[in-house]
């Protein structure tokens, strides 16, 4: 297998749903293609940027979901010290009981040393 220099680059939203949505409503449908449309308008004047065409589905509403929010931020993150990590939200885990995205667990370290 031949390696590549490239990168793949994710962002995500989150969308709210009415209870009665699954995966297969046409305004979930109608958000990916736009967001699609999106993608590929803004780089679509440079050759070195290629849309995947793919999208993916982390439903936040299921019990096992590994997501949270930032103690001090309230950024929406997932734990990387637990499975299922969300690789499009905020890298974050627990500290001393706390769950903190790993800028604030910076800061909070940086802060102490001044201390």
């Amino acid at each position: 297998m031949t390696l590549e220099n490239k990168v793949v680059v994710s962002a995500a939203i989150v969308v709210d749903i009415e209870p009665s949505e699954d995966g297969s409503s046409s305004r979930l449908e109608s958000i990916v293609r736009r967001l699609q449309a999106a993608v590929d308008s803004v780089h679509s004047d440079d050759p070195g940027v290629a849309s995947t065409g793919c999208t993916a589905y982390d439903w936040l509403n299921d019990s096992d979901t590994n997501f949270g929010r930032c103690a001090d931020c309230r950024r929406l993150v997932s734990n990387y010290d637990k499975p299922n990590q969300i690789r499009t939200l905020i890298d974050a885990r627990i500290v001393y009981g706390t769950l903190l995205c790993d800028e604030c667990s910076y800061l909070r370290r940086e802060t102490a040393a001044e201390s």
